[in-house]
């Protein structure tokens, strides 16, 4: 369905050009650098162009001072691009980065973003201990799903591509959720004993799923009755347990890697057996905040630190190491998923400890 776009609401038409970002102003524990928000590189990570033109109804802002929680291509159109504020709030752009402007169906933090494989109109968010679902590219939601107990939040979601009715949503009490009607009823299926932090369908079988808990990665090959610890086949790498993210080899079928406090793991097995990538900095040594792979060569891998991104284009035979084009972390990559050339960077500030 083709999304129509709108200009930013009203509530900020004081902004005008000035280099402000947008609603969002720094604290006495934040940085006044306007080197945050999204960067795009289209030679694979050798030069950076920082991406947040923010028109609005009183002139041009910028997302420059937005850490950015999370970002997500629209899996019909990779020129949608939904990114999640920390601060509060969901930006979309709709032109592959060259402008933002924020949804209007969403006020607040927003956990989680889910959209319909087939429909990308549906969309289902998480904000609290809710989760909220819009059928109109995001300008409304209502409430689909609310969890009696308030402290709780809804942190996972995803969408079965096979079966768009099927939705899965898990919580930080550890519980696992299903609605196969839309999220118009949900059951609880399985508990993890631990916050659930991201979940993964397979590419190849959508009753296998991964779920990326406080606990390690696991995984179900029944569509969430039965699972499996997949860190626990990992033992023999110091710090693997402690999973940070996890993210497929969209080259390779049964392929993903794991992001840890020990480095980067990758299966090619469905998480059976692993091996290690050797990277340019030493194992458990330096904090690794985010990773890709190439959509079109698992060989091209790269990594970001707080000050340095590194990538390789074989496999980690070799590196090469740069300066981060940001004084953020650089704490999600993403490759456009129609063209490998496209690397996207959101950044957020990373206190010091």
């Amino acid at each position: 369905m083709k999304k129509t776009v709108f200009l930013f609401s009203a509530l900020l038409a004081v902004i005008i050009l000035t280099g402000a970002s947008c609603a969002f102003q720094p604290t006495a524990s934040q940085p006044t650098q306007n080197d945050g928000g999204i960067y795009l590189s289209t030679d694979l990570g050798t030069t950076w162009q920082q991406k947040i033109v923010f028109p609005t109804a009183a002139g041009v802002a910028n997302l420059g001072q937005v850490n950015v929680a999370k970002m997500q291509f629209d899996p019909l159109d990779s020129k949608t691009i939904y990114v999640i504020a920390e601060q509060g709030g969901l930006f979309v752009t709709y032109d592959g980065a060259n402008t933002w402007q924020q949804t209007r169906g969403l006020t607040g933090r927003v956990n989680d973003l889910a959209i319909n494989p087939k429909f990308n109109c549906l969309i289902y968010a998480s904000q609290g201990n809710k989760i909220l679902k819009s059928q109109d590219c995001a300008r409304s939601f209502k409430v689909t799903y609310f969890d009696t107990r308030i402290e709780q939040t809804i942190t996972a979601l995803a969408v079965d591509y096979f079966n768009p009715e099927v939705v899965y949503a898990g919580m930080t009490t550890g519980d696992f959720l299903k609605s196969v009607d839309g999220g118009v009823s949900w059951t609880k299926i399985y508990n993890f004993g631990s916050v659930v932090k991201k979940l993964l369908l397979s590419d190849t079988d959508s009753k296998i799923i991964y779920g990326l808990t406080g606990k390690g990665l696991y995984k179900t090959s029944d569509a969430g009755t039965v699972w499996q610890n997949l860190s626990d086949l990992t033992s023999q790498y110091a710090g693997s347990k402690e999973v940070t993210d996890v993210f497929f080899n969209p080259s390779e079928n049964d392929s993903l890697f794991s992001l840890s406090k020990f480095g980067l793991l990758k299966t090619t097995d469905g998480g059976q057996t692993w091996t290690k990538v050797e990277l340019l900095t030493p194992a458990g040594g330096v904090t690794i905040l985010s990773a890709a792979v190439s959509p079109k060569n698992s060989q091209e891998i790269y990594y970001a630190t707080a000050s340095t991104f590194y990538k390789t284009p074989d496999g980690g035979a070799n590196w090469v190491a740069q300066k981060s084009p940001t004084t953020r972390g650089a704490t999600s990559l993403m490759f456009d998923p129609n063209n490998d050339k496209l690397l996207y960077l959101g950044t957020k500030f990373l206190a010091k400890k």
